[in-house]
Formats: structure tokens, C-alpha cells, sequence
């Protein structure tokens, strides 16, 4: 009897320890053809006020083969290229002026630097802060790396990169017609679509 209790023990478990999983593979959290983001645009007037708010969608519509690269082509509801992106081992590239430029360094450490070909100019990044969270409704939070892109001494860009969503929230400053460095444009995601 004490053996048949043992042995029976022994293949319950050998039987539990055998069950099929049912574990489904992790989603892919990287952008690719078709992940769409959609995004709150704020655009300012020249005091710094908020003019216009509307939703954006962008969508990553195809690949492009440049060279031996293959670029991710985001394209706006009209079908028009805004990025050629590439996410490479140190970090997000977009394709401009000719040639690969990266845009967010990744990993990165806050003080370093950086130059890239960005909005139509070369910009000196900084690294500002790293492994940082934002969100709040009705935004998702997200842990991000924050970059300030600066053209002839003036903060031109701000960029929150995350390595899954990449462009989380962008700001664009322009200097106004009293030539004070105001905020125009903010991008703040309000979802991503893989």
C-alpha cells in the first residue's frame, strides 16, 4: 500500500509537470509596417498660447532601402514622408539631408552630445535625462529619455524618445517676430498601434 501511494504521488506530479503551456508569445513592441501613432498637436501663437489642438495620425506605410539600410517610412494621413526612421544598437536614426542622423541616442547618459541634421539644420543634442516617467491622463505614461536639440545657440527641439514607442512628445521652438524663442509646435502621443 505504502508503495502504491508513492507511485501514485510521483506520476501526479510527473503529470502536473507535464501539462501543456498555454503561455502565447510576447506581442512585438517595436514599430514596423503598419504601426500607426496617433498623436495631440498643439500648435502656439507667437506669445506662446495654444492656437490650434487637433489629433495627428502617423503610420509607418512602408520600408525604404537606402544604400544597405532599410528605412521605415512615417508618412502622414496624405500619404506624405515626415520620417525615415531606423532604430540602430545606439539608438533612433531618421534619414535626411543625404545621410543617416541620429536622432536619440540610446543608451545614453545625461551631459552627452551630440550633432545631427534636424529640421533643416545641424543641431547640437544633449541628453538631459534618462529612464524618466511621463504621461497623465489622457496620455500613457511612458519611461523616456529626454533630449534638447539646440541650432546657432537657440533650443530648436525637445524630444522624449521611448525605445518601444520611440517619439513619445517633440516640441519645436521658433523665435518670434520679436525674436523671443517661443514653443509652436507640441506633440504628445495619445496611443500607439503595433
Amino acid at each position: 500500500m505504502k508503495h502504491n501511494i508513492i507511485a501514485l504521488f510521483f506520476l501526479s506530479t510527473l503529470l502536473i509537470s507535464c501539462k501543456k503551456s498555454t503561455d502565447t508569445p510576447a506581442a512585438v513592441t517595436k514599430p514596423r509596417v503598419g504601426t500607426t501613432w496617433t498623436y495631440q498637436l498643439d500648435t502656439y501663437g507667437a506669445g506662446g498660447t495654444t492656437f490650434i489642438s487637433s489629433n495627428v495620425v502617423l503610420k509607418v506605410s512602408n520600408e525604404q532601402i537606402i544604400g544597405s539600410d532599410t528605412w521605415l517610412n512615417v508618412t502622414d494621413s496624405t500619404g506624405a514622408t515626415i520620417y525615415l526612421f531606423k532604430q540602430k544598437t545606439d539608438g533612433l536614426y531618421h534619414y535626411a539631408s543625404g545621410a543617416a542622423n541620429l536622432l536619440c541616442k540610446d543608451p545614453a547618459a545625461v551631459g552627452e552630445i551630440y550633432t545631427a541634421f534636424h529640421n533643416g539644420a545641424n543641431t547640437t543634442f544633449t541628453v538631459k535625462e534618462t529612464n524618466i516617467t511621463i504621461g497623465g491622463s489622457p496620455f500613457p505614461d511612458f519611461v523616456v529619455n529626454r533630449y534638447e536639440g539646440l541650432q546657432a545657440g537657440l533650443l530648436k527641439d525637445m524630444i522624449w524618445y521611448n525605445k518601444d514607442a520611440w517619439i513619445v512628445r517633440k516640441e519645436t521652438y521658433e523665435k518670434n517676430m520679436s525674436g523671443v524663442n517661443n514653443i509652436k509646435y507640441r506633440w504628445r502621443l495619445l496611443k500607439i498601434s503595433y
